[in-house]
């Protein structure tokens, strides 16, 4: 085959290879959180996207951790007690009049903030704290590093084939007119 067929090729499979590497996958927050009032001592972790939305929150997609001894079992979804399950990287972390609400113990409990009345855990008024992990900004998996490198290296062979395919075509005794 000829190699101006598959310069294209290859070419390609190293420009999408070095594409592919570079791309860096969406990434998740950890979040440690907990609040504490009168008869209520709760604490765990968040996960939620890596990017706030235009306020500067992110969204709550999983949540684990106690309250009063009990093992929390599920985030429940936005909108189940007026909550928005929407949180922020700043004081006072929850929307005003946004919450997140989740199962311990079998039984279902609204954490929210209002200006008015401060942070709750249903009708218990208690101090609520939270902070998120930093990600890592351009991660990039091992096996993305593969196809670059195959790339370059199908590269130098191509270029050491076309130097080859050169040095074989050259004009020894040129046509003079």
């Amino acid at each position: 085959m000829k190699l101006s067929r598959i310069l294209p090729l290859v070419v390609g499979s190293a420009v999408a290879g070095m594409v592919v590497s570079g791309a860096s996958p969406a990434q998740a927050l950890d979040w440690t959180w907990s609040y504490t009032g009168t008869g209520v001592n709760a604490a765990g972790t968040f996960t939620t996207n890596d990017t706030p939305n235009g306020s500067g929150f992110y969204t709550i997609s999983a949540i684990t951790g106690t309250r009063n001894s009990n093992t929390i079992n599920s985030l429940l979804g936005a909108g189940v007690f007026g909550n928005n399950n929407l949180i922020s990287l700043s004081s006072p972390y929850l929307t005003n009049g946004g919450a997140f609400a989740y199962f311990a113990g079998g039984n279902p409990f609204n954490v929210s903030y209002s200006s008015a009345t401060g942070w709750r855990d249903s009708n218990i008024s208690v101090t609520f704290t939270a902070s998120a992990s930093t990600p890592v900004p351009f991660d990039i998996p091992g096996g993305a590093t593969i196809p670059t490198v195959g790339s370059l290296f199908a590269l130098g062979l191509m270029r050491q084939a076309k130097k080859r395919l050169a040095a074989k075509t050259l004009v020894v005794n040129p046509v003079v007119s």
